[in-house]
């Protein structure tokens, strides 16, 4: 195993975890196996004092790398290029819920190629729609392109958070 940065997980202190994801039992030396859960994301099982608990990899490399100064209860880690199983650095950021949304594919029945767009056929009209803070906003147009111009002017793209900040054991996970 090359020498590279790591840092020990504060609930677990038996474990440390490299920027590449690896987490390694420190007594014995050993690599954990992470596993890919059926929601698509790969974690790991930790033990402590009889106690294990699962986490996800990309959770823990962004608690114990990416700095952030959020309140945790409304921000969670985002996956940039919606990959849940590339947990590079890189790939990795602290979100809010308006930003992980809009950080999301079409939907499979989505026929316009356009988020938030779609052809309403009983009125002949292409339809922007979204919903911010609880509020359904939706127009109609004659064209796609007009719909597109109107997305594009009402729904800039949100910055992610990118302060530091100390964050608690609790917090982490």
């Amino acid at each position: 195993m090359n020498q590279m940065l790591c840092v020990s997980l504060p609930e677990f202190p038996d474990y440390s975890i490299y920027p590449d994801g690896r987490v390694v039992n420190k007594k014995s030396g050993r690599e954990r196996k992470p596993t890919l859960h059926k929601s698509g994301y790969y974690r790991v099982n930790l033990c402590h004092n009889g106690k294990a608990k699962h986490f996800t990899i990309h959770r823990l490399l962004a608690t114990c790398f990416l700095p952030c100064n959020c309140d945790f209860k409304d921000i969670t880690v985002d996956h940039i290029n919606q990959n849940k199983t590339d947990n590079t650095l890189e790939n990795l950021r602290w979100a809010n819920r308006l930003v992980q949304c809009q950080n999301t594919g079409d939907f499979r029945s989505n026929t316009s190629g356009e988020k938030n767009i779609h052809f309403q056929k009983s009125k002949n009209k292409w339809v922007f729609q979204i919903i911010r803070n609880g509020i359904r906003h939706s127009k109609r147009f004659d064209t796609k392109e007009e719909t597109i111009a109107y997305k594009l002017a009402f729904n800039p793209a949100s910055p992610p958070c990118e302060n530091t900040c100390k964050i608690s054991a609790e917090q982490h996970y």
